[in-house]
């Protein structure tokens, strides 16, 4: 569905606004089936960088982690769990239920964490079955299209780009926060308020609320980024009185100068004791809702510690492949269903996912490819954990691909065979030796067993070259990197920052690299530059393939914005240098698609339409914006004559002479009036640039003329100054009661009065506009013949709106607009007799993406009803919302945008080409296809 949205705007609103405007609804998908009546709900929290040992029930002396040790005592502990030791590899496999080899994120880093976009996620299975997902924190498997959370199947996300907060994903601006940080709502930037794990958790749980008011059994993944490093923000409520603690059981004897480590070790468990402050708030609403015996929840960390600490009784931490960086706790806790005990049979993170599954009652129609299995069964009787042979591979180095043998640990029962060769070596160094170690009996490894039992090392040497041989043979190519994708209505603005290019040149994140990038079809984009300090003039250059653009920065700023670079489809490698120092990349690079690059649209052929066909009939409704003011006459910039002839603008619109065009085959009938009044007829010609001003329809009707062999009739019933909240209030529209006052519903009078008083009817009621322009529309229709001469027949095609300046000033009106569009579509669809006639609305041009007041609840309306948005799941493929704000040039909705021609031009273009691709989904759907 095409969607002309999600455009970035610094400064969004707080979080916090959004998630009173999120509303959920149910629907059990019909690919799979359910075993229970009532699916459980899940909630499944992983933290980053928190290891085995720091919590109270594994024997941490130091830290209070009260919340979790009584989790701990309640809940099914799988106590030999184990994931990869770093971050995005488990995440991958936590995601997919296979081995992170398989999905592509092997490494956590310079484009080796992009997850393969046809995995298919827990998300996504438990999304087809109805289930409301949402993820709060840290997903680390892909910032741009496709392979963001929200392409993966979670229909709410709240994250932080890349491995974490304060790395070169973030935007520039957050400036290293945890507290007050910058994180993604939905794709979109947005400012959030307070400590980055209060805010997750926030979140998490108005989500949980709201699925439940909802009616929606749902899975909420909260991953906190927590307590990951650097350390320099932490709650402050805890960190002093930990710093002034003994720390010496957690330190001694794991680093060699302990005292040099009670400063960051302090500040990593004040925010461990923040994380179980939440779990205490989290377990504390689970109750309060009455969910609690229907929830399950899961609770496990990443990888060890970062930094040497208190591991229990191992040895190790992040990277490692020791005991002490690839053993997680892992609590599975479901009141009354699973068993309060301990299993040491082996697990692993592959196993998390079929799990979910299994007790969700879920059974997706295309079997997935798991590497993990289910261990449900464990669950409610851990005696019937299995006594088998299961063997268990975890591999995870530094590199552009998996290396045979390199930083390996093999399981077979108590059994570990492992080849520490050094995660952040890329290449695998010779001489290191492969090693046995009995877990069980030696968990700190102190003991090489390999001479002792060559029989098991040439066993598990031998599974796990099986193992690597599967992964090598896997079609398609396992360890390819898909390109970030460009140019799609899904993601409109695409930073490309570190944490996604391939390193050419330096270490570690690299001094220069390369993006590679699908660009989906030619693109007319604004190029943005930053950089890292605002320093003085600088030039930038962006090569795209073969494509060379290149701009300045002002001194002191740390963005340049290049405009209109013209880009081609195709795959290419995009490269961006300072100054004239090929070595010397910006921060970051962000491509604004503005719009698609089409072949310009031919001069109409002034041939008429075939009449022996059905007119296809699309009706035009709104206020003024749809009335247009657009200015025709005039030499300088904001005419129609100025953009076409000094500018070569909408080149159809004249012909070799100048002289405006004429679409044949596309007429053009305006009729107006007040209220339930009679009707003007304004316009009634074929379309063509007449008068003293022009609105969308001009735009709209060339696309629509081109691309349909059939009669068009453009059917304009409309009128300015007019609100949806009230004048063109839906059919049905209930009354109800905002600050004090209670509001018409559908045919009530007046606005609005005191609550508990009488109403005194006016000379006006609550939708006397809408029926007025629907009878006048239908009054067209059903004169036909005098309006279309030679027409056989009609088709009602679709609808335009574009509407809502007077709604603006009315906070009541404004926090309605969501329920009365989902309303109105449904009025109009039924009131000419078309149930899934494609609804087309633009955005009022000066409301830019994270606008605080009336203005910007009624853009988040518009872009929630867009079929694109999961809010609204029927109205897939038939409701596109065209994002104005990019396109407009300037001025205001209540001065008419200033009379800029371009802006109705610009906004009718892209709402036709909206329309077309409606209709073209609509053809495929209908034909079987897409």
């Amino acid at each position: 569905m095409l969607a002309i949205t999600f455009v970035h705007a610094v400064g969004t609103r707080c979080m916090r606004r959004f998630w009173c405007l999120v509303a959920f609804t149910f629907a059990l998908a019909s690919p799979v089936s359910t075993a229970w009546a009532a699916p459980p709900n899940i909630v499944l929290v992983m933290t980053d960088d928190q290891g085995y040992g720091d919590f109270g029930f594994t024997g941490n002396p130091v830290v209070r982690t009260p919340n979790l040790d009584a989790l701990a005592a309640e809940s099914t502990r799988l106590s030999r769990f184990y994931v990869s030791p770093v971050c995005a590899p488990t995440r991958a496999s936590l995601m997919t239920g296979r081995d992170a080899q398989r999905t592509g994120a092997i490494d956590t880093y310079i484009g080796r964490a992009r997850m393969h976009p046809d995995e298919t996620t827990i998300a996504e299975m438990l999304r087809d079955a109805g289930y409301a997902t949402g993820i709060f924190g840290k997903w680390h498997l892909g910032d741009t299209f496709p392979m963001r959370p929200i392409d993966q199947g979670f229909e709410t996300a709240l994250v932080h780009r890349g491995g974490g907060l304060c790395q070169p994903s973030d935007p520039i601006e957050n400036e290293r926060r945890y507290t007050d940080a910058i994180m993604f709502l939905n794709g979109e930037q947005a400012e959030t308020e307070g400590y980055c794990t209060d805010v997750q958790f926030d979140a998490g749980l108005d989500f949980i609320e709201r699925s439940v008011s909802a009616g929606r059994p749902f899975f909420a993944y909260i991953a906190t980024n927590a307590p990951h490093g650097p350390w320099h923000d932490v709650p402050g409520d805890r960190h002093d009185e930990i710093a002034a603690m003994d720390l010496g059981p957690v330190l001694d004897g794991f680093v060699a100068d302990p005292s040099k480590q009670v400063d960051r070790t302090s500040r990593i468990y004040s925010m461990v004791e923040n994380i179980d402050d939440n779990m205490g708030r989290l377990l504390a609403t689970l109750e309060r809702l009455g969910i609690a015996e229907n929830t399950i929840v899961v609770y496990l960390c990443d990888n060890g510690p970062e930094g040497r600490r208190f591991v229990g009784p191992f040895t190790g931490s992040k990277s490692e492949v020791r005991e002490g960086g690839i053993r997680s706790i892992c609590l599975w806790h479901r009141p009354g269903t699973f068993a309060a005990a301990e299993t040491d049979v082996l697990a692993a993170h592959i196993d998390v996912a079929p799990t979910l599954l299994d007790l969700a009652g879920v059974t997706p129609t295309e079997e997935p490819a798991f590497d993990g299995r289910s261990v449900a069964s464990w669950l409610r009787d851990p005696d019937q954990a299995p006594d088998d042979d299961r063997r268990l591979v975890i591999q995870a180095h530094r590199g552009e691909a998996p290396i045979r043998g390199h930083q390996v640990a093999v399981f077979e029962g108590r059994w570990k065979l492992s080849h520490p060769t050094g995660f952040g070596r890329e290449t695998m160094p010779d001489g290191v030796p492969w090693r046995l170690h009995d877990v069980v009996a030696d968990p700190a490894e102190s003991t090489d067993r390999a001479d002792d039992h060559p029989e098991i090392v040439a066993r598990l040497r031998t599974h796990y070259d099986a193992w690597f041989d599967d992964l090598e043979s896997a079609e398609p190519e396992p360890f390819e990197r898909h390109p970030i994708v460009i140019g799609t209505p899904h993601e409109r603005r695409t930073v490309l920052s570190k944490q996604d290019w391939t390193r050419t040149a330096g270490n570690g994140w690299g001094t220069q690299g390369l993006w590679p990038v699908e660009i989906a079809t030619p693109l007319v984009a604004d190029v943005e530059v930053v950089r890292n300090s605002p320093e003085g003039a600088s030039t930038v250059t962006v090569r795209v393939g073969d494509v060379v653009i290149a701009g300045a920065f002002e001194p002191g700023a740390r963005r340049a914005m290049i405009r209109d670079a013209r880009l081609p489809a195709g795959r290419f490698e995009v490269v961006a240098w300072l100054d004239d120092d090929e070595s010397r990349a910006p921060y970051q690079v962000i491509l604004h698609a503005r719009k698609t690059a089409n072949a310009p649209l031919p001069d109409p052929d002034g041939r008429p339409a075939d009449l022996s066909q059905p007119v296809q009939v699309f009706i035009m409704l709104g206020q003024s914006n749809m009335l247009g003011f657009g200015r025709v006459a005039g030499d300088g910039e904001g005419s129609l004559r100025h953009a076409t002839d000094a500018k070569g603008l909408y080149p159809y619109l004249v012909d070799d002479d100048g002289a405006w065009t004429t679409r044949n085959d596309v007429r053009l009938v305006h009729v107006q009036g007040s209220g339930t009044g009679g009707a003007r007829t304004l316009h009634d010609e074929f379309l063509t640039v007449t008068g003293a001003k022009i609105g969308p329809e001009v735009g709209i009707g060339h696309h629509l003329g081109h691309e349909i062999d059939a009669p068009v009739l453009l059917l304009k019933s409309c009128i300015g100054n007019r609100s949806l909240g009230w004048d063109l209030l839906p059919p049905g529209s209930p009354q109800y009661e905002f600050d004090g006052m209670t509001y018409a519903g559908s045919r009530e009078s007046p606005l609005s009065w005191e609550t508990g008083t009488e109403p005194e009817p006016i000379n006006w009621y609550a939708g006397m506009q809408y029926d007025g322009d629907i009878a006048r529309a239908k009054a067209v229709l059903e004169s036909l013949e005098k309006h279309y001469p030679g027409a056989a027949g009609y088709e009602v095609a679709g609808f335009f709106w574009w509407q809502g300046d007077k709604d603006r000033y009315n906070e009541a009106h404004a926090r309605k607009y969501e329920e009365n569009l989902v309303r109105l579509i449904g009025s109009l669809r039924a009131d000419f007799g078309v149930p899934d006639a494609p609804f087309v609305m633009a955005t009022l041009g000066q409301t830019e993406l994270g606008a605080d007041g009336n203005d910007g609840l009624i853009l988040d309306a518009m872009l929630a009803v867009d079929g694109e948005s999961g809010r609204h799941p029927e109205f897939k493929d038939t409701v596109a919302t065209v994002y104005t704000h990019p396109i407009s040039k300037g001025g205001a909705s209540n001065s008419h945008y200033d009379g800029h021609a371009e802006t109705y031009m610009n906004v009718g273009e892209a709402m036709g080409r909206a329309m077309i691709e409606l209709a073209r989904r609509s053809t495929r759907s209908n034909a079987g296809g897409e």
